[in-house]
């Protein structure tokens, strides 16, 4: 990467953590299960916007805009300082007009719902101090807890949702790509996340051990290291032999082609298979109680 890219990297990855925990928070602290819907992007006409968090709560409907940033932060004068300095660009100005957009989009589909927005600072080594009134809820790390235990359950969960959704487009993807030349350059093979090296791994049945020592379930192990090759060829098709040489020629081609039946949307007739271009996480968060649920093998062929 150029220094660029790597500042932008470093800012998106701080970005998606924040989105994380927070996610985490809803699942620990929502008291009454509130209807959540989370990362997507909205079309008005000409107008988009990308949302981090919707909660439906009654008939209210609040759109959750995260920030991971750290400093001391102030509202006053009709913009934002942070340690003393002028922040360039109002950081509740994209909250704000995803609001306009979304209350737009109800109201022009007859759901009676008001939309609120909430910006939620969550690194605990921010500090927030609003001055002057403010139109958005504005939420510190510590205040987060109360918050959402105070939601209570929704109303027309059902009808928000069809509204939103025929609004919805596809998440932005970049347009940039991986030439042949510099993918020809990146180190293959399935990574230790121990010590981030591509030694030699002993195979077990089910697990994976690494010459540190560590051990990981293969199965989940292929299948995080796909992710990673779906991100970087974006935009390709997946293919069995593609990825048989990404990850090792050491892995079974049969047990490969078994994952990819498994665990990915075949394309037509074709023997290519549906590249999503997003993270392990996200991809297979509809199966995370099964990933979580096949960790035990790690201990299967171990000895104590």
């Amino acid at each position: 990467m150029t220094v660029e890219e790597e500042k932008e990297y470093w800012k998106l990855l701080k970005g998606y953590q924040g989105e994380i925990q927070f996610d985490q928070m809803c699942h620990y602290f929502l008291s009454s299960e509130p209807t959540v819907m989370e990362d997507i992007t909205l079309q008005l006409g000409k107008s988009v916007t990308q949302i981090d968090q919707l909660i439906a709560e009654g008939t209210v409907l609040w759109i959750i805009d995260i920030k991971n940033y750290q400093g001391k932060y102030k509202y006053e004068n009709n913009c934002w300082t942070i340690n003393g300095s002028i922040l360039s660009n109002n950081i509740c100005e994209q909250l704000s007009r995803a609001c306009r957009i979304t209350q737009q989009i109800l109201n022009q589909e007859g759901i009676k719902m008001t939309v609120k927005g909430v910006l939620v600072f969550i690194n605990p080594h921010s500090e927030v101090k609003i001055v002057d009134s403010i139109n958005e809820l504005v939420l510190s790390s510590n205040q987060i807890p109360q918050w959402l235990m105070s939601l209570k359950k929704p109303r027309h969960s059902v009808a928000w949702q069809s509204a939103i959704e025929n609004y919805r487009i596809p998440n932005y993807r970049t347009t940039r790509i991986t030439t042949a030349e510099h993918f020809a350059k990146l180190k293959k093979g399935i990574r230790c996340p121990n010590c981030g090296s591509f030694a030699t791994k002993k195979q077990h049945y089910h697990t994976l051990e690494c010459s540190c020592g560590c051990f990981r379930v293969k199965e989940k192990a292929i299948l995080r290291t796909i992710s990673e090759y779906d991100i970087i060829r974006h935009d390709v098709s997946l293919k069995k032999k593609d990825i048989h040489e990404f990850i090792g020629k050491e892995y079974g081609l049969a047990y490969l082609e078994t994952l990819l039946k498994k665990h990915f949307k075949r394309i037509g007739d074709t023997y290519c298979y549906e590249n999503k271009g997003v993270s392990f996480d996200i991809w297979f968060d509809d199966k995370k109680e099964y990933l979580d649920s096949i960790e035990s093998r790690i201990f299967w062929n171990r000895k104590d």
